[in-house]
């Protein structure tokens, strides 16, 4: 989905955002068959993209967040 960039991602990063698309892709199939299910996927999805911003911004946050296993 990260399409039209030529933006080389760390490691770490780049997970977070294959873990947002899959979560992203699964929500978008369940939504007319498990509305329940598909707001818990897409919920998913924006918790590892916004994991994935925090580490772009490098922002405190993320070593607080990683220290008690988050």
């Amino acid at each position: 989905m990260c399409s039209g960039a030529d933006i080389e991602l760390p490691g770490e990063v780049l997970r977070h955002v294959e873990i947002a698309e899959k979560f992203l892709a699964e929500g978008r199939e369940l939504i007319d068959k498990d509305p329940v299910q598909a707001s818990e996927k897409l919920y998913k999805a924006a918790e590892e993209a916004v994991k994935a911003l925090a580490k772009i911004f490098n922002l405190p946050q993320v070593d607080e967040a990683e220290k008690i296993g988050r």
